[in-house]
């Protein structure tokens, strides 16, 4: 009798702890919260990078850019675009190949054979990614040389379009810190250009201009 009795104990115990244990595992996966980050407060989710490829074809598309600056060659400079691109600056904006065309014809003609581009210290992140496209935003400091000399320096802020591994830039912000003025030697602030003169989108004909 004494050793059902303790049969009994023992049973009540084990079936305790396995409901708690059973218990305590529900409230775990329903309640428990998601860890925190503690600087931000908010819970921590996996962050997307982009590749060690991708960054270096986008790098690869400044480079590109820069060159088809420096031969004014304005084929290969629209390929560095998408087809409803967008470049912004602080004394207008275009979009379209059409409207990129006239601008790149407006202001290279100006400049001399001589004159060389340079991007620097790109900072590259990922904004979106699906399967077919993948979009990125850069940053970097933009420089033009002329004879030796600095003409003019500023900063470049893209959203950039990676379509089949290939990149473009969808919408580029530029501002300038300075550009020299025609006279050697001499530099004006502030001057929303690129290229020491004249970085404006050329007039657009009117409406009814083709009727």
């Amino acid at each position: 009798m004494l050793s059902c009795w303790w049969l009994v104990v023992v049973m009540a115990i084990l079936f305790e702890s396995v409901g708690a244990g059973q218990a305590r595992s529900a409230l775990d996966v329903v309640h428990d919260p998601p860890p925190l980050d503690v600087h931000a407060g908010a819970a921590i989710t996996p962050t997307l990078k982009l590749s060690a490829e991708a960054r270096l074809d986008i790098v690869q598309l400044y480079a590109e850019h820069s060159k088809a600056e420096d031969t004014a060659d304005v084929d290969a400079w629209l390929r560095t675009y998408s087809n409803e691109a967008t470049l912004e600056t602080s004394s207008g904006s275009v979009q379209g190949r059409e409207q990129l065309a006239q601008f790149f014809t407006a202001v290279r003609s100006n400049k001399g054979a001589g004159r060389r581009h340079l991007s620097s210290g790109h900072i590259i992140t990922l904004h979106s990614m699906t399967p077919l496209r993948t979009v990125a935003h850069a940053e970097a400091s933009v420089f033009a040389f002329e004879d030796g000399r600095l003409v003019s320096s500023g900063t470049s802020s893209d959203t950039l379009v990676g379509i089949n591994n290939v990149w473009q830039f969808q919408h580029r912000k530029l501002s300038f810190d300075f550009a020299a003025v025609e006279q050697p030697g001499t530099v004006q602030p502030g001057l929303p250009t690129s290229d020491a003169s004249t970085l404006q989108p050329p007039p657009l004909p009117p409406p009814n201009a083709a009727q």
